[in-house]
């Protein structure tokens, strides 16, 4: 076996390895939704939130979730959420579920986000 048989042995076997991979792709469809928006998640959160009279299991608002991106924007929204006091978050011990209450702002981070819509007619 010469250098030209082995390349041209490594060649046809790299196409074959090529032709695989595209069947592979031609086979698996993907199935996109429309995009999850930070301002409708956070809505949603909220009104979950303040509905319930205990508070709402973080690993239960994730498990609800279908996409990982979903997951990622529910996640965001709770972190806003938290930043500007409209939930608050406990963890009693370490590796236990996390619960998110109602926080002191609740009512005034709802008004800012209506307030933010009307100002400017666009949402995120």
């Amino acid at each position: 076996m010469n250098l030209e048989h082995s390349q041209g042995f490594f060649q046809c076997e790299m196409n074959g390895q090529l032709d695989r991979l595209h069947q592979i792709k031609r086979k698996s469809v993907r199935i996109e939704r429309g995009r999850v928006k930070l301002a409708k998640k956070r809505t949603i959160i909220r009104r979950i939130v303040t509905d319930r009279k205990k508070p709402v299991s973080f690993r239960g608002l994730l498990t609800l979730q279908s996409t990982k991106e979903e997951v990622i924007v529910t996640f965001l929204a709770i972190l806003e959420l938290m930043k500007d006091g409209s939930v608050t978050i406990v963890q009693e011990h370490l590796f236990d579920d996390i619960l998110i209450s109602p926080g002191d702002n609740m009512d005034k981070s709802e008004e800012n986000q209506i307030s933010d819509e009307n100002a400017t007619g666009v949402t995120e």
